[in-house]
């Protein structure tokens, strides 16, 4: 499969492809170096916008290649993301699901530059799938190579599954695990998964393990807690994993709720040190992990600190290894309140605002913070790759007490940035501090605008010298600030209406939406109080996608 990995690397250098290309009115609100559906001509329109995004079902790296699985839909049936808006049974019967999804498939040699290809599952119309192939998770195991677990019909039809009052899930594997891209993938025919007598089967399934040299161990949600269950491995080609399952601990590292239909994502941390937690475990369905030990001898789980990784409009996240042992995250970012797209100025098309684009997240790390004894997510280092020119670079300069300051770009730029903010923490401990970052601020110097206001609060020292940040002036978005530490970083990726806000490199992030106006893609810092910053970088990025 020289050839296809060939041509992927090829692409690298073409022509900007329709993503990237500028755009106007409501449409320069699109994404172009996010993860979005295939362009689309929807609803009779003239101009191409892309389809539907949601749930981020797997992201991995398999033999080089970076892989992003996703659901979405939209486009004309027997392309990527095909099968339309409501699917191909627009009139169902009461009850039956009217949406449609599959398994998109983006591929990337650099965790920069995407290449959409076929789809990795489209759903059948018939049978417990129904029009739907939903949440689900990307294993690897010895012997059997990659695997997928994923939620046929959404689990569910109506509140009810396809094969009466349980929930479903089902197995896939590639047709060629050596091929790169993964590129087609056969469901198993003996589905969907059987559990043993007096085990309640799961719902969603999340990462498979072998235990020892006779049983494989899959964590997933049973009765909207995490639980862990045990099958056979026999010498079948997919060793047994199509059950039967049987549950052997119903309150996998504790359990915890999982807070939606998810399945949890189980991977191990990179070179742990002693005393140090061994693995990650998603605790919900949207962004919280937790860090935990993982005794493989008793195949127990214990649970340490719970981390909310974002406290913004990041919707369901899935994990996944690279083959440097980094544990990649993304996730779904909505498009935003519709009312408020709309208010921007797009037009609404089949109930989706046009502007209003949904995305997957860019790739971050999920990582342990020893100085603080958290997890903390961040963006991958190839993000660098993206960018074009240094737009300002300003050093050394106060802020004084409700002045804002303007950061000068060159005209016509600042919609699609990577911003770095280095803040002076106050040297007296009882002294507090606060700084925004004001994002698609007007262009004009002075004046006043909505923007995307991105914001941190330092409360004063501790006996032990810690301080408390909150972002966002909300309670309970905090994270923890050590004696030792003089300055704070900010950095945020703004691409054009998407804004991924990281604090102190990741232990706090943000993710928002933003519809400015025509011209507002200016860079301002505020303090109520006065601060001394003491660098301000800002980069224009490129784009993000390789021509199909």
């Amino acid at each position: 499969m020289w050839w296809r990995l060939a041509i992927l690397m090829a692409g690298l250098t073409a022509a900007e492809p329709e993503e990237c290309q500028p755009k106007t009115g409501v449409y320069r609100h699109q994404p172009q170096f996010h993860v979005i559906a295939p362009m689309f001509n929807r609803g009779g329109g003239t101009i191409a916008w892309p389809g539907g995004v949601n749930d981020a079902n797997a992201v991995f790296q398999h033999r080089g290649i970076y892989h992003l699985m996703h659901q979405c839909d939209g486009g004309p049936p027997g392309v990527p993301c095909g099968g339309g808006w409501e699917g191909p049974n627009q009139h169902p019967v009461p009850g039956e699901q009217t949406y449609y999804h599959s398994w998109g498939h983006v591929v990337s040699t650099d965790l920069c530059h995407w290449r959409r290809i076929t789809d990795a599952l489209t759903p059948n119309l018939t049978d417990y799938e129904h029009g739907a192939d939903c949440d689900g998770s990307i294993s690897f195991l010895d012997s059997v190579g990659p695997v997928m677990l994923y939620g046929p019909g959404c689990g569910w039809k109506g509140g009810v599954s396809e094969l009466g009052d349980n929930p479903v899930v089902a197995l896939a594997v590639p047709a060629n695990s050596s091929d790169p891209l993964l590129a087609k993938w056969i469901r198993h025919p003996d589905r969907p998964l059987s559990f043993a007598d007096g085990s309640p089967p799961c719902s969603f399934a999340g990462s498979v393990w072998r235990h020892n040299t006779t049983h494989w161990s899959m964590v997933c949600t049973s009765g909207a807690t995490r639980a862990r269950y045990t099958a056979l491995s026999t010498p079948a080609p997919t060793a047994g994993l199509e059950g039967p399952w049987s549950l052997a601990d119903k309150a996998f590292g504790g359990g915890g709720s999982i807070g939606g239909q998810s399945g949890p994502a189980f991977f191990p941390l990179p070179s742990p040190r002693p005393g140090e937690p061994t693995h990650i475990i998603s605790a919900g369905s949207k962004s919280t992990y937790a860090a935990a030990v993982y005794n493989h001898t008793t195949d127990t789980l214990t649970t340490q600190r719970l981390t909310q990784l974002d406290f913004g409009n990041l919707g369901w996240t899935a994990a996944g290894l690279a083959d440097d042992g980094r544990v990649l995250l993304t996730g779904w970012v909505t498009g935003g309140h519709d009312d408020e797209a709309e208010a921007a100025g797009c037009p609404n098309v089949v109930g989706i605002a046009v502007c209003g684009v949904q995305a997957e997240a860019g790739v971050r790390v999920i990582s342990y913070d020893p100085v603080v004894a958290t997890l903390a997510s961040y963006p991958v280092r190839e993000i660098t790759m993206l960018r074009n020119a240094t737009l300002a670079n300003e050093s050394s300069y106060t802020l004084s007490p409700n002045q804002p300051h303007d950061v000068v770009l060159p005209q016509g730029t600042g919609a699609v940035i990577d911003v770095e903010v280095q803040v002076a923490l106050p040297p007296i401990p009882s002294a507090e501090l606060d700084v925004t970052l004001q994002l698609f601020a007007p262009t004009t110097a002075g004046t006043s605008g909505a923007g995307v206001n991105v914001s941190l609060e330092v409360g004063p020292a501790a006996h032990n010298g810690a301080r408390t940040a909150t972002v966002n002036r909300k309670p309970g978005n905090t994270f923890e600030v050590v004696a030792s530490e003089a300055t704070l970083a900010i950095r945020a990726l703004v691409d054009r209406s998407i804004v991924e806000a990281f604090f102190a490199g990741g232990r706090a992030a943000f993710t928002a939406r933003a519809y400015s106006g025509e011209g507002e893609t200016g860079v301002r810092l505020f303090s109520r109080s006065g601060a001394t910053v003491q660098s301000t970088i800002v980069h224009e990025m490129g784009c993000g996608w390789i021509e199909d």
